[in-house]
C-alpha cells in the first residue's frame, strides 16, 4: 500500500512539474467531515485545493488551513456529471460508508469532473456528500 502511495504521489509531482507553466485553479471549501485521500485521514476543516493539470488529468494539493497539512493526489477525467451540479457551483464529492468517508470526485465547474482512485477492498452500502467550492482569485 505504501509504495502504491510513493507512485501516486510521483505522479502527482510530475504533473505538476509538466503543468508549471500552467496558472493553478485554487479553490476554497469548508469540510465538516473527516475523510480519507489515499491512505492518509483528514481532518475536517478549512481547506484550499490547488488544480494543475489539463482536460485528461489533473494533480490536487489539498491544503487544510486549521492543521496546516498538505496531501497530494492524482485523479482523471470521468464521464459527464451530475445535471444538477451543473447548476451550482463546482464541489467535492465523498463516498461514505458509516462514519469513513472517502474524497471521490471533483467538479470543477466544466462538463466532466476528475475522479479519484478507490483503494481496495472497500465495500458496504454508501452515502454520498457533496461540499461547495469557492473559486479563490490570484494574489
Amino acid at each position: 500500500m505504501k509504495s502504491m502511495m510513493t507512485r501516486w504521489m510521483i505522479a502527482a509531482a510530475a504533473m505538476a512539474a509538466v503543468a508549471g507553466s500552467a496558472a493553478a485553479q485554487t479553490y476554497k471549501a469548508e469540510i465538516p467531515l473527516s475523510f480519507q485521500v489515499g491512505s492518509k485521514i483528514m481532518q475536517p476543516g478549512e481547506y484550499r485545493i490547488y488544480m494543475h493539470g489539463n482536460s485528461d488529468s489533473a494533480a490536487f494539493t489539498l491544503y487544510n488551513v486549521d492543521t496546516k497539512t498538505v496531501e497530494g493526489l492524482v485523479a482523471l477525467r470521468s464521464g459527464q456529471v451530475d445535471k444538477a451540479w451543473q447548476q451550482g457551483v463546482p464541489v467535492l464529492v465523498f463516498e461514505c460508508t458509516g462514519s469513513d468517508c472517502l474524497l471521490r470526485q471533483i467538479w470543477n465547474g466544466d462538463s466532466r469532473a476528475f475522479q479519484f482512485p478507490r483503494p481496495r477492498g472497500r465495500s458496504g452500502e454508501a452515502r454520498i456528500a457533496v461540499v461547495a467550492l469557492t473559486a479563490v482569485k490570484a494574489d
